[in-house]
């Protein structure tokens, strides 16, 4: 079995290969199931598959970076970094500037363009029965839910997706290419809960899956300008902060 050195700078073998994709593809199959396949069961099933889904997504990165790479367990540092030490001082600055103009731009978005117009309409009828179905239909879990994603999966996704994902690329890939396929993945996934809320046929669907994979390359270019996930992760928790908050607002609307 030819195992992958501890040296950052190695290619890849075909067993990284092959867990590259997979990470890629994993995510959009889970968010499938348990957001179509399952949309019509009661919350306990899809809150099981969920949690399923997503230990076993977050788990797969610790796994293989333990199994092959342990040089690596430093959430914090690309592979470059982990390697050679270098520090750099994180672009805090950059990242909260960037997560709160999207952040914003997504209210505006909503109140002035999707939200008087029929994909609004849509929009507003799936957001309260997603969260209905999903045994989110309290301020309080629905708020416990909304900090769970803001705090805990902003970090988890950017761990997943820059940090494994895009640094494993890099094995195959040059930087430029890793940072596209690693963003593509990452938006991959929501384009099937967007369409789920705007429709397959939606025009919505496909601009904001675009805006999510522009955010993906942002992310990753902090990440491999910083050396780190802090300004990415904070960048990202304001976003999702956003999108909750906007949430919560059509949700209750009368």
């Amino acid at each position: 079995m030819n195992l992958p050195s501890q040296d950052p700078k190695s290619v890849g073998s075909k067993y990284d290969f092959f867990v590259l994709w997979f990470a890629i593809l994993f995510p959009s199959a889970v968010t499938y199931v348990y957001f179509n396949l399952l949309a019509d069961s009661v919350a306990s099933l899809q809150q099981s598959a969920y949690g399923v889904g997503k230990t076993l997504q977050f788990g797969l990165p610790v796994v293989w970076v333990w199994l092959f790479f342990r040089y690596r367990l430093s959430f914090w540092k690309t592979s470059d970094q982990a390697s050679d030490q270098v520090k750099r001082k994180p672009g805090l600055g950059l990242g909260i500037g960037f997560g709160v103009l999207v952040a914003a731009s997504m209210v505006v978005l909503f109140w002035l363009v999707i939200g008087p117009s029929e994909a609004g309409v849509r929009l507003t009828g799936m957001v309260k029965e997603k969260i209905d179905s999903m045994g989110l239909a309290s301020v309080g879990t629905y708020a416990a839910m909304g900090v769970f994603y803001t705090v805990f999966h902003s970090f988890m996704e950017e761990y997943y997706w820059r940090w494994f994902v895009y640094d494993l690329s890099k094995r195959f890939y040059s930087r430029t290419i890793a940072n596209v396929l690693s963003s593509v993945g990452f938006a991959a996934h929501h384009v099937i809960v967007l369409a789920f809320f705007f429709g397959w046929d939606s025009p919505w669907t496909y601009l904001i899956s675009v805006s999510i994979a522009v955010g993906g390359v942002v992310w990753a270019w902090m990440y491999e300008r910083d050396g780190t996930l802090w300004s990415a992760w904070v960048s990202h928790a304001i976003v999702d902060a956003g999108i909750f908050t906007l949430g919560y607002f059509i949700w209750t609307q009368v």
